[in-house]
């Protein structure tokens, strides 16, 4: 919901603060504690010095009142409906929690199964929201809240191309992932140590595959049609044969044997079949209309070259996740409007080529007009990275406010969770951060995580 306020001056830029960063931002992370939790949500007035509203919007001061997961008021003033809602001063700033666009989170079952079929489905797989109902992914959980997340993509990491379809979820009361937002397939072109060889054999066997698709699809709808002349074959099959039962009989009366050898009976024409049913091609189908984003790991020149060229025949809802060369594709990704998910964890990406970092690659993108979110990447720790990774993207000259946007607003878009998630402002979820400073990108001191789900005290 928009938050309607009068004109204030927005907080400054921090670029001389931000230079600070690269260094004192990880003795920031060496102190941050998240908030205790207590029992029942209960309610909060959280009186701020300030509150980054979103990319661009900050309010001086801030009130913001939490009741039952959600953000009921966000304002200048205190709300006349908070008198029984618990106070708390914040010397600092209060910011909406992080969105994680590609998190190490995967369910028990998935990751101890041995099953590859290309068309399951995580949501289909998570677990009931209840405490300890899968207490590995719960402590997974409670790692990206302590680092200020409260909504992930969870994807399927397996490798080859065909991976299954990944969900969006926000974390719960028991801090296991709830599905919301937005489900996609997954795919990824070409292996972190291939050869070129294999990156071509992947991204054509990712064109054949919707080619494959597509003429399922159409088997499936020339069947009628097909039936219909079947029906029709069929009753000509039987005048055929009484004609040539008549001649045949005409024939032995005779006692032609010549006539007999030639003769042809008519052959009865086969009904068609429908092709067999192709769970994989069906969940290609909905992506090809529409229904299902594309989320493909592409790193290489080449591969996100022929992607590119993929989407526009076939008009796809395209996410490029991984990117190590998209900086080198920047302009051609704006054109198309096609976000890229960069992860922030070492681990989980190929070395980028010499003397492009992670800052430079992720400026050029922002630079040529290209949407991109900031992530884990797969990581079991990388979301602990996040913020650490956007303070040096900033100390290194990136917009604070472009960053800011990787890590909130522009992946809650990609995961479909913008109503709730990413932004601060009434109807929101009511997971924050509160910053001991002027901003997010402020190292001197660390941050702590409100859990709305769960209530708080310092």
């Amino acid at each position: 919901m928009q938050i309607r306020q009068p004109a204030v001056p927005r907080a400054p830029r921090l670029r001389a603060a931000a230079s600070l960063l690269a260094v004192p931002v990880l003795l920031a992370f060496a102190g941050a504690r998240p908030l205790r939790a207590q029992e029942g949500p209960g309610a909060v007035l959280i009186e701020a010095d300030a509150a980054w509203i979103e990319p661009g919007s900050v309010i001086e001061p801030a009130w913001i009142l939490v009741r039952d997961g959600r953000q009921v008021w966000v304002g200048r003033r205190p709300p006349q409906e908070a008198r029984n809602a618990r106070r708390v001063r914040w010397e600092g700033t209060v910011a909406p929690a992080l969105v994680d666009a590609w998190s190490g989170l995967l369910p028990a079952d998935l990751a101890a199964a041995r099953d590859s079929r290309p068309y399951l489905a995580v949501r289909d797989a998570l677990p009931a929201d209840l405490p300890g109902a899968d207490p590995e992914l719960a402590a997974r959980a409670r790692a990206q809240r302590a680092a200020g997340v409260s909504a992930v993509w969870l994807g399927l990491p397996r490798s080859g191309l065909h991976r299954g379809r990944g969900t969006a979820a926000v974390l719960g009361a028991a801090d296991l992932p709830v599905a919301a937002g937005r489900e996609a397939l997954e795919f990824q072109l070409g292996g972190r140590s291939d050869v070129s060889g294999k990156r071509l054999a992947d991204a054509e066997r990712f064109a054949a595959l919707l080619e494959q698709a597509l003429d399922y699809r159409d088997q499936r709808e020339e069947l009628p049609e097909k039936l219909e002349k079947y029906a029709q074959d069929l009753e000509d099959w039987k005048k055929k044969l009484e004609e040539y039962a008549g001649r045949k009989k005409e024939l032995e009366e005779k006692g032609d044997s010549e006539g007999l050898k030639k003769l042809k009976e008519p052959q009865r024409p086969a009904r068609p079949q429908p092709p067999a049913r192709n769970p994989w091609f069906e969940q290609v189908l909905r992506g090809l209309d529409g229904e299902l984003a594309f989320r493909v790991e592409a790193n290489d020149l080449y591969d996100l070259r022929r992607l590119l060229e993929i989407r526009e025949e076939h008009d796809l809802e395209l996410v490029v996740v991984g990117g190590r060369e998209a900086d080198l594709l920047a302009e051609e990704l704006a054109e198309a409007e096609v976000p890229v998910v960069l992860p922030v964890a070492a681990n989980a990406l190929p070395p980028a080529q010499e003397g492009r970092s992670l800052v430079e690659r992720y400026r050029r993108l922002v630079e040529a007009g290209v949407e991109v979110a900031l992530a884990s990447g797969g990581s079991g720790t990388g979301a602990g990275l996040l913020l650490i990774r956007a303070g040096e993207l900033v100390a290194g000259g990136a917009d604070p406010e472009a960053v800011w946007a990787s890590l909130t607003t522009i992946p809650a878009r990609l995961l479909g969770l913008e109503e709730g998630h990413g932004r601060l402002g009434r109807g929101r979820a009511g997971d924050l951060l509160l910053f001991q400073g002027r901003s997010p990108f402020d190292a001197s001191r660390p941050f702590r995580v409100h859990t709305a789900t769960q209530g708080w005290k310092p």
